[in-house]
């Protein structure tokens, strides 16, 4: 994703943009199945940021490209240690 410009908030007190005490970070939890992982959190707020609900979108749970070949390495050595 593009990487957002610096907040009025972050600049002054020498902060990162919208992270004020990492709650909505540190909430962040998966739940695997046996065909996916289910991602995400209960923070009341979430979704306004992800979504774009009432505030400008800031997605925060995204897949980027060099995510891509990690993941396709772990669901492999998941599936090898599974057939062993």
């Amino acid at each position: 994703p593009t990487k957002w410009p610096p907040s009025y908030r972050a600049i002054k007190q020498h902060g990162q943009t919208l992270v004020d005490t990492g709650r909505l970070k540190n909430s962040i939890t998966y739940k695997t199945y046996t065909k996916y992982v289910a991602i995400g959190t209960n923070v009341e707020y979430a979704a306004k940021h992800q979504l774009g609900h009432g505030v400008k979108r800031r997605e925060f749970l995204v897949i980027q490209d060099e995510d891509k070949g990690i993941m396709k390495r772990i669901a492999r050595d998941y599936l090898m240690n599974r057939i062993k």
